[in-house]
């Protein structure tokens, strides 16, 4: 298992897709992406029990149709006094990747993670939520239905739109 450079830490990217946070966080994810170093169902990790230190888990569990069984092995794997990063949607427009399943309030939350202790809960700014499908539906509209058009206007709505986020 690969560790961390700057302590002996075993730090688990969950989810991971194409990101690569560093060289020294293990990558997890269900498709073969570039930067994935273990190929699972997050489902069903291939780690030991209370065998990792710290988890990042962003943007996933909206993914996937039984987020409970996901957080159950992130409960079993995650070391006593281990640290998890989970960051889940509330307000988002639909984004299969390749599957869109739920969205979760505070409440909600609260009951997922019912057996973690010390769980901090966090808004993120609500207007990015709120802009995703603001942009969605700008493009849609003004592309007339053609592809190429959509993506291209995206882009530009995308990169006229971000600083509004802040």
């Amino acid at each position: 298992m690969k560790e961390t450079k700057n302590s002996d830490k075993i730090v688990v990217n969950l989810g991971s897709g194409y990101t690569d946070l560093r060289d020294d966080i293990i990558n997890v994810d269900l498709i073969p992406y570039s930067p994935v170093n273990v190929l699972c169902d997050i489902t069903k990790l291939p780690f030991k029990d209370n065998s990792v230190d710290q988890i990042i888990n962003i943007a996933v569990l909206e993914h996937v149709p039984d987020p409970q069984a996901v957080i159950a092995e992130i409960h079993r794997v995650l070391k006593p006094g281990g640290k998890l990063l989970c960051e889940i949607p509330f307000m988002q427009a639909f984004h299969a990747s390749p599957y869109d399943f739920q969205r979760y309030t505070y409440e909600g939350i609260k009951v997922q993670f019912k057996d973690f202790n010390n769980l901090k809960i966090h808004s993120i700014s609500p207007t990015g939520g709120m802009l995703w499908p603001l942009q969605e539906w700008f493009v849609m509209l003004f592309s007339f239905g053609i592809r190429p058009l959509h993506n291209i206007l995206l882009i530009i709505v995308m990169c006229l739109t971000f600083p509004i986020k802040f």
